[in-house]
């Protein structure tokens, strides 16, 4: 019967030249990868702590469980070329702690690797700097063997615009356009992060954190809102749910409307004119988006707000209303 490192090296017993020859030794390890298939590991010392090194470009620490499965991945990256490809590319991800100035670690699953991927790839191609392209090409390695067959299956769901529960977060790269729709009408945001949650009255969902321009009356600016995505509403018996029937999903997968940008603009710019006019007459339905104040009172489809207290109106538009001076009711300024 073959030896270990007879299999591993494709030698046999028939090979016996220079047997002992190299004075080191040379330690194999028999493991589980996170899919519970057996791999053979080469490692350095018999200690699992293999301790950290800067002179690495890339430095893998694989965590395994007393079973011997494979719980988690920590990455440093230690490579001025690949830190300065991550400043040129990426610039900041939320869920990093690093300005990519010095060397830093990840923990899998590698996030910001799987969001960048493309980019960083188009980044390799255009280098000119041999020992730059190895670098990169090392960090590229790594990603194949680690989250390649991963990627490649949550591409396949893509494709047919589903996605499961588990990879949902794969299709939100923050700092993406997100769509919305409320009462049938669209709603731009941009991505913050996204983190999945878990409580025993909701179940298992995932937070989707957003950042948007909002007008509270006196001034504009950056708002921020969460949105959930809860597993048991879209995902039943652990099914991939359709991207586009989401809460909120990313703008580049809602194909059939091209001018939406253009006419939310539109819509924007003519809103900002309205700026400073405190009274109007609005008649629709509206969504309360705040606690109203004690002094609020309701009469058929109009209400009294005290001023820069806002509503939003069936259009999901954000409005300002004041009460209605000698009459009864009040009126919204609306976009």
């Amino acid at each position: 019967m073959p030896r270990l490192d007879d299999t591993i090296n494709g030698s046999t017993d028939d090979d016996t030249e220079n047997v002992g020859g190299i004075c080191e030794l040379r330690i194999w390890q028999q493991r589980y990868k996170r899919d519970g298939v057996q791999e053979i590991v080469a490692v350095e010392s018999l200690g699992r702590q293999h301790g950290f090194d800067k002179s690495y470009a890339i430095v893998v620490n694989q965590i395994f469980s007393e079973k011997n499965h494979l719980e988690s991945t920590f990455l440093t990256i230690n490579s001025e070329y690949i830190l300065k490809a991550f400043r040129d590319v990426i610039q900041s991800y939320p869920t990093v702690p690093s300005d990519f100035s010095e060397p830093f670690d990840m923990e899998s699953p590698f996030r910001m690797l799987y969001h960048y991927w493309d980019d960083l790839h188009t980044y390799k191609e255009s280098l000119d700097d041999d020992d730059a392209c190895m670098h990169l090409n090392l960090l590229f390695e790594f990603m194949e063997a680690d989250m390649g067959p991963e990627k490649k299956r949550c591409e396949i769901q893509i494709k047919k615009g589903q996605v499961d529960y588990a990879r949902l977060w794969t299709i939100y790269r923050p700092g993406d356009v997100q769509v919305r729709f409320e009462n049938g009408h669209p709603w731009l945001l941009k991505l913050g992060k996204t983190a999945y949650e878990e409580n025993t009255s909701e179940g298992k969902w995932m937070e989707v954190h957003c950042i948007y321009t909002d007008y509270d009356g006196a001034d504009v600016g950056e708002a921020k809102r969460i949105f959930k995505i809860h597993q048991k509403r879209y995902f039943a018996s652990e099914n991939p749910a359709n991207i586009t029937d989401l809460v909120i999903f990313p703008r580049k997968f809602l194909k059939e409307d091209d001018n939406l940008e253009k006419r939310l603009v539109e819509r924007g710019t003519k809103f900002l004119t309205f700026q400073g006019t405190r009274v109007c007459q609005y008649d629709g339905l509206a969504e309360y988006i705040k606690e109203p104040p004690l002094d609020f009172s309701l009469a058929k489809s109009r209400s009294s707000r005290t001023p820069k207290h806002s509503t939003r109106c069936s259009a999901h538009h954000s409005c300002t209303a004041s009460p209605l001076r000698g009459k009864s009711g009040a009126g919204f300024i609306c976009r």
